[in-house]
């Protein structure tokens, strides 16, 4: 049966009795008061039932559900997918939750959890997740903005050196 819920953790990944999990919860909560997104949290064993082992197409096949079929609704949805035994996951964002926050930002929050994933400290993965997702979206980033700021400067630096290179062939 297909599980339509904040959280679905059919294995208990999560540790539900700290402080983390209260965050997780009321991240979850504050996503859908600030912003109506809808965040779906997916701890799974694994994606032997999927194609390809593929997280993308298995969040995908979510969100359809989600959407009773129709994924012209899925706008404001965020589904957080954890497929422990494989080791992958994703986050998928709907039209308009992509307006808020890029695919980027996304990747390099995940790829900043994988310490806490291989330490099984999934609590704490998916915390850290949302609060920065949470705090991207609120523009309260400074640091990851700012770094962005500087890598555009220094692109923009780049090519008008080149220019003036080419220019003085």
């Amino acid at each position: 049966k297909f599980l339509n819920q904040s959280i679905v953790d059919p294995n208990n990944y999560f540790s539900t009795g700290g402080n983390e999990y209260f965050n997780i919860k009321n991240n979850i909560n504050t996503f859908e008061k600030e912003f109506k997104i809808n965040v779906f949290i997916y701890m799974i064993d694994s994606m032997d039932y999927s194609f390809n082992r593929d997280p993308k197409l298995f969040a995908d096949q979510i969100a359809y559900k989600i959407w009773g079929g129709n994924l012209e609704k899925d706008e404001n949805t965020m589904i957080i997918l954890m497929s422990i035994s494989d080791r992958k996951n994703r986050v998928r964002t709907g039209k308009l939750v992509k307006k808020l926050i890029s695919d980027n930002y996304l990747k390099y929050y995940l790829d900043n959890i994988k310490g806490d994933l291989r330490a099984t400290n999934y609590t704490t993965a998916i915390d850290k997740l949302l609060t920065n997702i949470l705090n991207n979206i609120r523009g309260e980033n400074y640091y990851e903005r700012f770094c962005d700021f500087l890598i555009a400067l220094g692109t923009i630096n780049t090519f008008y050196n080149i220019n003036n290179y080419l220019g003085n062939l």
